[in-house]
């Protein structure tokens, strides 16, 4: 009996202990800005919902000039978006990037990639690395 009171006093230290970290996804905006500087090239994409499809590799390349925070988005080295970036820290969610549009997308670094996630709307993620 001692040896099942001491397992559930450990697990529920566990649960306590995992609830009270951060998410991985709260780091501080300005630790993110500094850590994304330069060009990134895509590792993958995926999109979209529930019929998504995963795309390795290809021409794509992301660079961020964070000293003005500003980034140009290219494909097959033609342009396709460029504008400034904004990276805001939400709560619930962690930091946000919010690139000229309407639709503000999760940014985080894992592992050295660097993930651009729209999925939480049924969009696109794309993961870069350098």
């Amino acid at each position: 009996m001692k040896k099942f009171q001491f397992a559930f006093f450990l697990s529920v230290v566990f649960i306590l202990l995992s609830s009270c970290s951060s998410p991985k996804n709260a780091q501080n905006g300005e630790d993110i800005k500094n850590s994304i500087k330069g060009t990134w090239k895509i590792y993958y994409e995926t999109c979209c919902g529930r019929t998504s499809q995963t795309t390795f590799g290809g021409n794509k390349t992301l660079k961020f000039n964070t000293k003005k925070s500003t980034y140009v988005y290219s494909e097959n080295e033609s342009v396709i978006q460029k504008g400034h970036y904004e990276i805001k820290m939400d709560e619930e969610i962690g930091d946000m990037i919010y690139m000229d549009d309407n639709f503000p997308a999760i940014i985080r670094m894992e592992e050295g990639k660097l993930f651009i996630d729209k999925g939480y709307m049924d969009l696109k993620t794309e993961v870069f690395q350098r």
